[in-house]
């Protein structure tokens, strides 16, 4: 049972017996795969460059639970703001109180040209009657 065993017996030159020309056509297809594999690992060690550069950009867990509970205190907040039709509400009377305050201002003009012209016309009666008694 302890035969010896020759690794020979085992070998075949079946597999080995292309012709130089194949062998040489096999080689150059491995070797343009070959480079082209170089090409692209060099193309993804720069890609990967650049992303562990932008990494220590990135945000962490921290800073996304710091993120949550704004948002969260945003949500809180959120029920007590007025909506748009609830401001409409609002753009209602704040026209109301312009259109009112135009009112007032027009008649305040004309009121202070009325007053204006009333003393113009007593001041002119006036220099009227005192040309006359001193005349």
């Amino acid at each position: 049972m302890n035969a010896v065993i020759d690794p020979n017996s085992f070998r075949s030159t079946a597999a080995a017996s292309l012709d130089a020309d194949k062998a040489r056509g096999n080689m150059d297809e491995i070797l343009k795969r070959l480079g082209i594999l170089e090409t692209t690992l060099t193309d993804v060690r720069l890609q990967l460059a650049s992303v562990l550069a932008l990494l220590p950009t990135f945000a962490t867990k921290a800073d996304l639970t710091n993120v949550e509970k704004k948002a969260d205190a945003i949500a809180a907040v959120l029920p007590h703001l007025a909506t748009k039709a609830e401001l409409e509400g609002v753009r209602t009377d704040v026209q109301t109180v312009r259109t009112d305050l135009q009112t007032q201002v027009s008649v305040l003009i004309k009121w202070i040209v009325g007053t204006g012209l009333g003393a113009a016309g007593v001041a002119a009666a006036v220099a009227t009657v005192i040309s006359r008694l001193m005349g």
